[in-house]
């Protein structure tokens, strides 16, 4: 018998963290493994106002508050650079 892991991506500028990105995980850990995908400048533009945070600072604040301080629900920070580079498949 195979096991199924379901995964949940969750894309976010994360230019400023607030409580409906904390629920917004909360919610998808409930569901499986939660990935996290930090949107790059460009792809932010798309769709709202460029970040106030350079990329690199939100990667970082990603990583120290919300990988870190989530109890092990955030398994994984996935930016641009990691999909390109490994032909991630996300669908």
């Amino acid at each position: 018998m195979k096991c199924k892991i379901i995964i949940v991506y969750i894309g976010m500028s994360a230019d400023l963290i607030h409580k409906g990105h904390l629920k917004i995980i909360d919610e998808g850990a409930k569901l499986g493994l939660v990935i996290v995908g930090l949107l790059i400048d460009k792809a932010i533009a798309g769709y709202k106002r460029l970040p106030l945070i350079a990329f690199d600072e939100r990667k970082l604040i990603v990583e120290k508050s919300l990988l870190n301080n989530m109890n092990k629900k955030l398994n994984l920070l996935i930016t641009g650079s990691i999909v390109n580079k490994t032909n991630l498949n996300i669908t």
